[in-house]
C-alpha cells in the first residue's frame, strides 16, 4: 500500500509542478528563450528526480518482500528474488511521470484560458476539465498497477512456491497444485472509434486443488522469462512442468 501511494503522490507532484513549469516554458518561450529554457532543465531536473526516486522505492519494496518470504515460508531460504528488471522498473517510472506531467500541462493550460491575460497553448478548456477530473481516479490505477508490477519477488524451491506482492505473501505446497498454466491479460484501448482489447501481458497462473489460483506477473523481458521458467523445471514435479513446457513459447 506505501507503493501506491507513494507513486500517487510523485504522479500528483509532477503534474503540480512539472506540469507548471512545462506550461511556463511553452507560455514564455516566444519572448525570453532565456526563462523557457531555465523553466526547461527545472522541469527536466524533476523528472529525473521522481524516477529515480520511485525506482529505488520500489526496489527496496522488492527486497523486504523477498525477505518477509523467508521468515513466512520458514523452508531455508534466505529471501525470494525481484521478477522485475530494474531497467524495466525505471523505465516504466519514467513514462508514468512524464505522462502525469503532460497531463498537468494540459490542466494548467486549459484553466490559464480562462484568466485574463494569461497565456494559453491548447486553447481546450473542456477537455483540461475532463483530464482533471479523472486525473485523481488514473493517477490511483496506474499506481497500483506499477507498484504491483515492481514489488513481485518469487522463492521456488522442492517444497513448493511463494509470491510477494505489494507486503502480501502467498504461499502453496507442490501437492496443493493441480496444474500451471498462461493467461492472457487484456486492456481496453480506443481504435477507430470503438474500445477493442489489446493484450497487455501474459502471467503464469497457479491452479490449487481447492479452486483458488495465485499468479506470477509476466516479467517483461524474455531472459527473466526464461530464468523464471529455469528456476520453476528445476524445482517443479514433473507432472506440473508438463504442461506449461508445451506452451513455454508464449513466455519466450
Amino acid at each position: 500500500m506505501a507503493g501506491i501511494i507513494y507513486r500517487v503522490c510523485a504522479y500528483t507532484l509532477a503534474a503540480l509542478v512539472a506540469g507548471f513549469g512545462a506550461w511556463l516554458t511553452l507560455a514564455f518561450w516566444p519572448t525570453s528563450r532565456l526563462v523557457g529554457l531555465g523553466f526547461g532543465i527545472i522541469v527536466l531536473g524533476l523528472l529525473t528526480a521522481l524516477g529515480v526516486a520511485a525506482h529505488g522505492d520500489q526496489r527496496q519494496e522488492a527486497s523486504a518482500s523477498g525477505k518477509d518470504m523467508g521468515q513466512e515460508t520458514d523452508q531455508g531460504l534466505d529471501r525470494g528474488s525481484a521478477t522485475q528488471a530494474a531497467g524495466s522498473i525505471l523505465a516504466t517510472d519514467a513514462v508514468c511521470v512524464v505522462a502525469a506531467s503532460l497531463a498537468g500541462l494540459f490542466i494548467i493550460d486549459g484553466y490559464a484560458d480562462r484568466m485574463p491575460g494569461w497565456p494559453s497553448y491548447f486553447r481546450e478548456p473542456l477537455a483540461a476539465d475532463v483530464v482533471a477530473f479523472m486525473f485523481l481516479p488514473s493517477a490511483t490505477i496506474l499506481a497500483a498497477f506499477v507498484a504491483q508490477y515492481a514489488s513481485q519477488a518469487v522463492k521456488l524451491d522442492a517444497k513448493g512456491i511463494a509470491i510477494a506482492r505489494l507486503g502480501k505473501t502467498q504461499t502453496a505446497e507442490w501437492a496443493q497444485v493441480a496444474q500451471l498454466r498462461f493467461e492472457d491479460s487484456y486492456v481496453l484501448v480506443g481504435r477507430l472509434g470503438f474500445l477493442m482489447p489489446r493484450k497487455l501481458r501474459t502471467n503464469l497462473v497457479i491452479d490449487l486443488d481447492d479452486g483458488n489460483s495465485i499468479y506470477i506477473i509476466d516479467p517483461g523481458y524474455r531472459t527473466a522469462r526464461t530464468r523464471l521458467l529455469e528456476r520453476l523445471y528445476g524445482v517443479a514435479p514433473d507432472r506440473l512442468c508438463r504442461a506449461i513446457k508445451s506452451q513455454g513459447r508464449r513466455w519466450g
